[in-house]
């Protein structure tokens, strides 16, 4: 029997990883076809993750679509994190390549693009439809204020 770790990253896991994740998604392209979960979508994308998942308002379907998807985005990245530790740093100590090094890199841009992304969903501040001309100002959360003092187009 294989040690987990070479289960983790295997290309098999990647492979089923994937079809799930694009059934998943699926699924979700289809659910939005409903006016509630179009809705649902659109609060989502409006506000921080941590709001929106801990706000009464909201289907409880749509947030656990949403965990699960969260689920199987972290699969994909166990996953990565094991294939690249596994074959491609193996790969570079047998047979130093640069389409090897390309490949190691492709992973590791992946891996922090999918992190900087998520940490994206979870702090900070996110105001939709936000529109200011010169001299107008925004009040922001926690006292914060946004200001357009000058317009220059040079």
């Amino acid at each position: 029997m294989k040690p987990l770790s070479d289960r983790l990253g295997s290309l098999s896991l990647t492979t089923f990883t994937l079809v799930i994740l694009l059934l998943w998604l699926t699924w979700g392209i289809l659910l939005t076809n409903s006016e509630a979960f179009y809705r649902g979508f659109d609060a989502m994308n409006r506000t921080l993750l941590r709001e929106w998942l801990t706000s009464e308002t909201g289907s409880t379907m749509l947030k656990a679509w949403f965990v699960g998807l969260c689920g199987v985005m972290v699969l994909l990245g166990v996953n990565l994190v094991f294939c690249t530790w596994k074959r491609i740093f193996n790969l570079l100590k047998v047979h130093f390549t640069a389409a090897k090094l390309l490949m190691l890199v492709v992973h590791t841009l992946f891996g922090l693009v999918a992190l900087g992304h998520f940490a994206g969903f979870m702090v900070g501040f996110r105001h939709e439809d936000v529109r200011l001309k010169q001299g107008q100002s925004f009040q922001a959360n926690a006292g914060y204020e946004i200001r357009v003092e000058n317009i220059n187009f040079s």
